[in-house]
């Protein structure tokens, strides 16, 4: 047997990317000599049985011009997420699906979407997130519920004192009441303006049903 011609072989057959049977390193290093595993250089992977350093490629979220170390990593806004890569891939910039916002790009991996989180409950997603990358998708109330502080509340349910109920909504008192007074009753149910109630505020008296005067000390 030809050994000069047999080892010229073998390694003409590694520098083209070709396994041979016989290196029994780990991922990530190479045979750099007989029996000897030498790792990858910076930033780059090999597979398990690699015969030399050909075997190391850029790991995802780097690159270089002929995907062989020695790698760079992508530039910001860019990314790649297999290895042996030439260049990089713009990030996506595009909105989601509504309730859905795109989260953060990295050298890695593209920039994902993701569940909006600020819907409470009896609601619903309007929109995905605004501008694209924000967690802040718009939402609705359910059928029979309405809008009360960032919740969604029953439609039967009371309205705060000063307010009325038109519909599901609950609506500011407009009603005429005199000075030194204020809207005094939750009015659940109440469906007219004019049925919204009033008192006089403390230290004074109704002297007359449209008017509040001051107490005697």
């Amino acid at each position: 047997v030809n050994f000069v011609w047999l080892s010229t072989l073998v390694a003409a057959l590694s520098l083209l990317g070709t396994e041979i049977v016989g290196s029994s390193c780990p991922a990530n290093t190479y045979e750099s000599l007989p029996s000897v595993c030498t790792e990858c250089p910076a930033n780059s992977v090999s597979e398990m049985g690699s015969l030399n350093i050909t075997f190391c490629k850029c790991r995802a979220g780097y690159f270089s011009a002929d995907g062989l170390p020695p790698c760079s990593i992508c530039t910001a806004n860019t990314f790649t997420d297999a290895v042996g890569q030439t260049s990089c891939t713009s990030c996506n910039t595009s909105a989601c699906e509504v309730g859905r916002w795109r989260g953060p790009c990295a050298p890695n991996h593209d920039a994902l979407c993701h569940l909006c989180t600020g819907a409470p409950l009896d609601a619903f997603y309007t929109s995905p997130g605004d501008p694209y990358d924000a967690d802040n998708c718009t939402w609705d109330c359910m059928d029979g519920f309405r809008k009360d502080n960032g919740a969604c509340v029953d439609c039967n349910a009371a309205c705060p004192v000063g307010q009325f109920r038109e519909g599901c909504d609950c609506v500011d008192c407009v009603n005429w009441k005199p000075a030194d007074s204020s809207f005094d009753d939750p009015q659940g149910a109440v469906k007219t303006i004019s049925q919204c109630e009033w008192d006089c505020d403390i230290g004074n008296n109704v002297a007359d049903s449209q008017t509040c005067e001051q107490r005697c000390q």
